[in-house]
C-alpha cells in the first residue's frame, strides 16, 4: 500500500497564504461481523468517538434493536495494518429508531442522533436517564424520511454546544429543485434546551448517477471542523472526500465556508466502502494526529460484508 498525501491553500483578502490540514493514508482494515460477546451481527457503525488510547465506542443503526459498540483498535504504522475486534456490546434505551451520530461532552455525558423520529438525545456518563433536546425535534419536522440528523459534535464553547446537521436538505419542489443540497445546521445549547443560531450547510451534486450526503463531522475548535460527504454512485460505487468547515455566526444565523481536503480514493483506499463516521485519536506526533473513518456495512445487505476501518494522519 503506497500512502497518498494530499493538501491544500488558501488565500486571505491580503493574500497571506494560510495552511490547510493534509491527510496521509496510513493503514486500511476491517472489522469482524461477528463476535462471540453477541449473537447479532456486528453493522451498521453510524457513529464513532474516541475514547482512550486504542479503544473506541461505535453507534449502530440497526432500528431493531439500538446498541453501542466498545472497539479495539490498533494500528502498526510499520505495516500499515489494523487489527480491530469489539470487546464491549451494550443496548441503547429505544427512545428513537436509527441512530446515526454520537458525540461526548467534556464531563463525559453524551449525545446520540437519531432519524426516526428526527431527534437527539441526551444521555449521562453511563448512557442512561436521556433527555431529547426540542430544538433539534423541531426542526428535524422539516426534513425527509430518512435523510435528517446524520451529524453531530459538541464545539468546545462556554457551555458546550452541540452542532447537528443533517444528511440532506428538505425534499425538493417545483420552485426549488435542488433545495435538497441545502442540508440543516442547527447549533443548540443542551443546557438550556434552547436554539441558538440555524443555517444551510451546502451539498456538492454528486460525481455521477445517486445521491450525496453529509455523513459525518468531527470538531477542530469553536468554530472549524472536519466534514466527511459520502456519495453512492451507478459509475463509482461509494466515494467518500473529507473537507474542513470554517463556521460563522451572525446572530441566530449560521454559515460555512468548505476547503476540500482530499477524497478517500486520492490517499490510496482502493475500494471505499459506506463510509458514515469519522473521529479524532491520539497524537501521533507533535504536529500530527490520528483521523479514523468508519464504514457502515448496511448488514451486507449491498455486499459489504465486514466493516471498513480506514486510518489516516491528519497533519496541522
Amino acid at each position: 500500500m503506497v500512502a497518498g498525501v494530499v493538501g491544500a491553500f488558501v488565500l486571505t483578502s491580503v493574500e497571506t497564504a494560510i495552511a490547510q490540514p493534509r491527510l496521509e493514508l496510513l493503514a486500511v482494515g476491517d472489522l469482524s461481523a461477528h463476535t462471540a460477546l453477541d449473537p447479532r451481527p456486528v453493522g451498521g457503525l453510524s457513529g464513532v468517538v474516541h475514547l482512550e488510547d486504542n479503544r473506541w465506542i461505535a453507534v449502530s443503526d440497526d432500528r431493531r434493536s439500538p446498541r453501542l459498540y466498545t472497539l479495539q483498535i490498533t494500528i502498526d504504522l510499520p505495516t500499515q495494518t489494523i487489527v480491530s475486534k469489539v470487546i464491549r456490546v451494550m443496548n441503547l434505551p429505544a427512545q428513537a429508531a436509527d441512530a446515526e451520530a454520537i458525540a461526548r461532552a467534556p464531563d463525559g455525558d453524551w449525545f446520540i442522533a437519531y432519524e426516526s423520529p428526527p431527534s437527539i438525545f441526551h444521555f449521562d456518563t453511563q448512557f442512561h436517564n436521556p433527555v431529547e433536546l426540542a430544538p433539534a425535534r423541531t426542526i428535524g419536522a422539516e426534513l425527509q424520511p430518512n435523510k435528517s440528523w446524520e451529524s453531530i459534535t459538541l464545539l468546545p464553547t462556554s457551555p458546550p454546544s452541540v452542532l447537528a446537521i443533517s444528511e440532506l436538505g428538505p425534499a425538493s419542489t417545483q420552485t426549488d429543485p435542488i433545495r435538497f443540497r441545502r442540508s440543516r445546521a442547527v447549533l443548540i445549547d443542551p443546557a438550556a434546551d434552547d436554539l441558538i443560531a440555524r443555517g444551510d450547510f451546502p451539498i456538492s451534486p454528486p460525481p455521477g448517477l445517486g445521491p450525496t450526503g453529509l455523513a459525518d463531522i468531527e470538531v477542530l475548535g469553536p468554530t472549524s471542523f472536519l466534514a466527511l460527504t459520502r456519495s453512492a454512485t451507478l459509475r463509482q460505487g461509494y466515494t467518500g472526500v473529507i473537507s474542513k468547515i470554517d463556521m460563522k455566526r451572525d446572530a441566530a444565523d449560521l454559515s460555512f465556508a468548505s476547503t476540500r481536503l482530499a477524497s478517500l480514493k486520492e490517499l490510496g483506499v482502493e475500494k471505499v466502502g459506506n463510509v458514515e463516521a469519522i473521529a479524532l485519536g491520539d497524537a501521533l506526533d507533535p504536529s500530527s494526529r490520528l483521523l479514523l473513518i468508519i464504514a457502515d456495512n448496511n448488514f451486507a445487505r449491498d455486499g459489504q460484508r465486514t466493516t471498513q476501518i480506514i486510518a489516516l494522519r491528519l497533519i496541522q
